[in-house]
């Protein structure tokens, strides 16, 4: 390994600079980064205002990833797992960003690779968000009584000109692979992963197959856990939590400014009473991410265990929405 560590992005997306570009420079530039993207003049702008090394158009064959020290892949959804499996078999570490795979028969492909060596995790911004710990040691410790349902609600109020660039379903694309990670995400943390044979419910109104609009329910030791995604209803990003004698409710914990505001979790007792806190902030998740990364790539750290089963869930969600075309 150099002084600095290498991280090749594969993709200009904005998401490239959001999570990673930006925070890298923020943090005195711990990584040493370069960008290979098929948009030339995207890819030159980021390249000249980030001092990135511009890795061409093309994506690098398998050998070329020995190249660097880890890789990010920010390329459509259905690309997500295929470039993730090559570039492990060259690169140690591997940071996707979600969903892993859209894809069931990906699951046991990048299933493989993390087994041969490579180390490949999903770039989750809420993985480690602080809010998160909160609600673990809130079901840990039983302080509420028995978790009853959990619901969330994820609506991202998207113009009319991007939900029409949304790719198919059946391609990866719309609301529910977008979203559902988030979601997916906090079934892992409170431990209420379905098996790979248990039956999802869904329901989902289409206007031209871009998933507008989707909801998926199941149960799981007689909790209930239901989550709804869309791209053209009024922004929320809501968990729910019923438990015996309390609600909890994590609020807006995508927006917050990404992380730099705390995220309100409220408690509401039966009696109605209800008690408001506020946990993290003042960093930002994608700046908590790439010291994530960081500390992977310099010492090894796992990155994100939970990685299969989360993909588990959400192509599963996504196979039971598909078929409700």
């Amino acid at each position: 390994m150099a002084d600095r560590p290498t991280l090749a992005c594969l993709g200009s997306s904005d998401i490239v600079e959001r999570a990673v570009l930006v925070p890298n420079a923020a943090f005195g530039a711990p990584f040493e980064i370069g960008i290979c993207a098929r948009n030339f003049m995207r890819r030159k702008d980021l390249c000249d205002r980030f001092s990135a090394a511009d890795l061409g158009g093309d994506l690098p064959d398998e050998s070329a990833y020995e190249n660097f020290d880890a890789v990010y892949i920010a390329l459509p959804n259905p690309m997500h797992a295929k470039i993730a499996v090559a570039a492990a078999a060259g690169c140690r570490h591997v940071f996707v960003e979600k969903p892993a795979c859209v894809d069931e028969r990906d699951i046991a492909r990048l299933s493989g690779a993390t087994r041969d060596g490579g180390q490949i995790g999903e770039a989750l911004m809420t993985a480690a968000a602080p809010w998160t710990a909160r609600i673990a040691a809130l079901v840990a410790g039983n302080e509420a009584g028995a978790l009853q349902r959990v619901r969330t609600r994820i609506h991202l109020k998207l113009s009319a000109d991007r939900r029409r660039a949304l790719p198919d379903i059946a391609q990866g694309g719309g609301a529910c692979f977008d979203l559902a990670p988030y979601w997916a995400q906090l079934v892992e943390l409170l431990g209420l992963m379905p098996d790979a044979e248990q039956r999802l419910e869904a329901a989902a109104e289409f206007e031209d197959r871009r998933d507008i609009r989707s909801r998926i329910q199941y149960s799981l030791g007689g909790i209930v856990i239901d989550a709804s995604f869309s791209h053209d209803n009024d922004y929320v990003a809501e968990h729910q939590l019923v438990f015996a004698d309390r609600r909890v409710v994590v609020k807006d914990f995508l927006r917050s400014r990404l992380g730099t505001f705390p995220v309100r979790v409220e408690r509401v007792y039966n009696s109605g009473e209800t008690f408001v806190e506020r946990t993290g902030g003042h960093c930002s998740y994608y700046a908590a991410q790439l010291r994530r990364m960081l500390a992977t790539v310099v010492d090894g750290r796992p990155f994100d265990p939970g990685m299969i089963g989360r993909a588990r869930l959400v192509t599963m969600a996504g196979r039971s929405v598909a078929a409700c075309l």
